[in-house]
């Protein structure tokens, strides 16, 4: 009596693998003479390379497809299968777009789900292996503040959203970042900090809401002094 087993997705891959270089072997034993004759050492290396690129096409789509299992579990709230496929993808797929992406997501989905001290940590390794630009690089590091405020370790908060911030003055989100510094500097008594934060949030303009939220914030808490209706 024989008993059908459902292959799992790992075995699937595996035989789509073993496939492939079954094909490639029985292309070049029953084209052995051509690879031989007349510049045989030229076409060997192209068929070479074609079938590492069809592999290295084949790994990119398991990827992506790893990644979109990750997706799908996130979005339905099923967090440690999310994790472990964003996780999958990282280790597995390390050189790819996909891994990019996935190293980005899984410290999104740690920062959705209050899990602020293992997004910090994803938002770091993000940033220093998978990051592919600034832009992603900036966003990592507003993220590894985030996750410092959330977790309640405000003067290191500060000092990120500042050192953020210094990054890029013409960011759209450059005046945001100075005063979410202010705003966790006053937290951790740093005062320092937070004027060094309001000073240039105050030689941007003196016109915008962050700017009079941080100035307010500061006076409340007597790192600013007020005196017949000026700030000083």
């Amino acid at each position: 009596m024989t008993t059908n087993k459902k292959m799992t997705k790992h075995e699937m891959r595996e035989d789509h693998f073993v496939t492939g270089v079954f094909k490639f072997q029985e292309w070049a034993e029953g084209n052995l003479s051509k690879l031989l004759i007349g510049g045989g050492i030229v076409i060997a290396v192209i068929v070479v390379v074609v079938f590492m690129a069809w592999q290295s096409s084949s790994g990119e789509k398991a990827a992506f497809d790893k990644l979109g299992s990750a997706e799908v579990f996130a979005r339905t709230g099923q967090t440690q299968l999310a994790v472990a496929d964003f996780q999958e993808v990282m280790n597995k797929y390390s050189n790819s777009e996909a891994a990019s992406q996935a190293a980005f997501k899984l410290a999104g989905l740690y920062f959705q789900t209050n899990d602020f001290a293992n997004a910090e940590l994803a938002f770091k390794n993000f940033h220093d292996k998978f990051a592919p630009d600034d832009v992603f690089r900036r966003s990592a590091q507003r993220g590894i503040a985030a996750s410092q405020a959330g977790q309640g370790k405000f003067q290191e908060a500060g000092i990120a959203f500042l050192s953020s911030a210094k990054v890029d003055t013409l960011a759209s989100t450059y005046e945001e970042d100075l005063l979410q510094a202010v705003t966790n500097s006053v937290k951790a008594n740093d005062a320092a900090t937070a004027k060094e934060a309001f000073a240039l949030l105050e030689k941007r303009g003196t016109t915008s809401d962050k700017y009079r939220n941080a100035k307010i914030l500061l006076i409340e808490r007597g790192i600013l002094a007020y005196d017949k209706g000026e700030y000083k």
